[in-house]
């Protein structure tokens, strides 16, 4: 009988790691699709202020509460009406 259990166990364990690694591709799967959201997000957003400018205000000041001192320029450059960021990767 401690044959049969030793390979019930092995069993288990390999079961185990199995389920392991399957948890771990599904996290890894869903921070993935949370970051490309995100993007999607950040891009639908930036594109709704270029084309609605007097939106920019309303929007930044709301977000304010939301974004960390430290990141504010950065977030109000990329909404800047003015310019575009990537036009600074350029010069």
């Amino acid at each position: 009988m401690s044959a049969q259990l030793e390979k019930l166990r092995k069993q288990r364990e390999q079961l185990d790691a199995r389920i392991k690694a399957a948890a771990a591709r599904a996290k890894e799967q869903e921070r993935k699709d949370r970051t490309r959201a995100l993007i999607l997000l950040g891009a639908a957003l930036e594109q709704f202020v270029k084309r609605n400018p007097e939106a920019r205000t309303t929007l930044i000041g709301r977000l304010q509460s939301h974004i960390a001192e430290k990141d504010r320029a950065l977030i109000a450059r990329f909404l800047a009406p003015s310019e575009r960021p990537e036009q600074h990767a350029h010069e």
